[in-house]
């Protein structure tokens, strides 16, 4: 059926007055109550530690986003005029000061590319590009370095997955027009000097995959740059990751502990916990033909290798798992760790599991517990200043 153009009964519409409608979107104000709290306590996490990975968990539309958005927000750089500033933290650990570089990555955008890693990859490269070589403007030799490193890494993550033999898969010139069979019949050295002319590789050094060869120059980034004499600290936030397809969300989990779990890198995760639980679960059902029950076991293990700790957006979301902890109140996590070590986990978390309280298990609930317990500290604390201003 066709729509009438010019029809005689239209009528000009009468405008009427509407209040703005709600839109559900991120807090990008001053966060209140436990959100502010929780971002008080990233930052501060931030700032003297040396982690490798944590997580953000809670429920969609409970904040995780708003919570890391602010973190980013206060971490990233500010471009005034030709000037930039980057915000810096002495460390007590070292008595020095480090610089934090803060990037963000929406998961969910790039759900379905065949590989979601290179787009990670090229965000970082993307933003590395952007926040710190303008900053290295006096240092030749490093920004050259850098921007030479960068221009690698974009390479390699073009090249991925294009060329794959028994399982090996060999960055290239995208092109370059070669087949698998060509590949085969060359010899070693003539292969490097055909596929990766700008790469200066070892007659002797074998070829190794685009995977570790993207880890080796991330890993050099963070231990050959400085700015001031002060190394970098790169900082990335995961969002809507738990969004995305099962077979994307468990790679890109696989990549992050591969690849970031060194020094100089932390990941910051916005996750649903039940969620990235089940999409480990089904993975491990579908491809190691595992039964549901013990999937969901190990899926709990798989996530907590990856994700030492994480911070509840929700009080209620933690006590949905843990019991009786307000005895470990005022107690260091070493000193929960300790206590816990004789007991068994069953005693602790509401959903029962049947998993033996394992080392990683145990400093997985030392360190929740003792976050929660500093977030209702830091809620008494708020509540009495209130109280007394009144």
């Amino acid at each position: 059926m066709e729509v009438p153009v010019n029809s005689s009964e239209e009528t000009e519409p009468k405008i009427v007055e509407i209040d703005e409608l709600l839109i559900d979107k991120p807090i990008v104000s001053k966060l209140e109550g436990r959100a502010d709290h929780i971002y008080s306590l990233i930052i501060s996490i931030l700032q003297k530690q040396k982690l490798s990975c944590f997580a953000v968990y809670g429920e969609w539309g409970t904040g995780k986003t708003s919570i890391c958005g602010s973190c980013y927000r206060y971490f990233k750089i500010d471009k005034l005029g030709k000037s930039y500033k980057i915000r810096s933290f002495t460390k007590l650990t070292e008595n020095k000061s480090t610089y934090i570089v803060p990037i963000w990555f929406d998961a969910w955008r790039y759900q379905h590319e065949k590989e979601i890693y290179p787009a990670l990859i090229n965000e970082i490269a993307s933003e590395l590009q952007r926040q710190i070589v303008p900053l290295l403007k006096n240092d030749e030799q490093t920004s050259g370095w850098l921007n030479g490193t960068i221009k690698k890494i974009k390479r390699f993550c073009k090249a991925s997955a294009k060329a794959v033999i028994s399982g090996i898969s060999v960055g290239y010139d995208p092109f370059v027009s070669f087949s698998g069979k060509d590949m085969l019949e060359r010899n070693e050295k003539e292969m490097k000097r055909q596929v990766m002319p700008d790469i200066s590789v070892d007659d002797e050094e074998i070829i190794t995959s685009n995977y570790f060869e993207i880890w080796k120059l991330l890993n050099e980034i963070p231990n050959r740059t400085k700015i001031h004499d002060k190394r970098i600290h790169i900082v990335l936030f995961i969002d809507d990751l738990d969004r995305c397809l099962p077979n994307v969300a468990f790679d890109l989990i696989e990549k992050l502990k591969i690849w970031f779990e060194m020094d100089g890198y932390t990941t910051c995760m916005a996750l649903n916990k039940d969620l990235i639980e089940s999409v480990v679960s089904k993975h491990l059902q579908d491809h190691l033909s595992i039964d549901h029950g013990n999937a969901k076991m190990l899926a709990r293990n798989y996530i907590l290798k990856v994700v030492p700790f994480g911070i509840y957006t929700k009080k209620e979301e933690f006590e949905k798992i843990y019991k009786g902890v307000n005895t470990y109140k005022n107690k260091k996590p070493e000193n929960i760790r300790n206590e816990l070590i004789n007991k068994n986990l069953d005693e602790i978390l509401r959903k029962p599991i049947n998993i033996e309280a394992d080392f990683r298990s145990l400093i997985n609930a030392s360190n929740e517990i003792y976050i929660e317990h500093k977030l209702r500290e830091m809620e008494e604390n708020n509540n009495s200043a209130n109280n007394k201003e009144k």
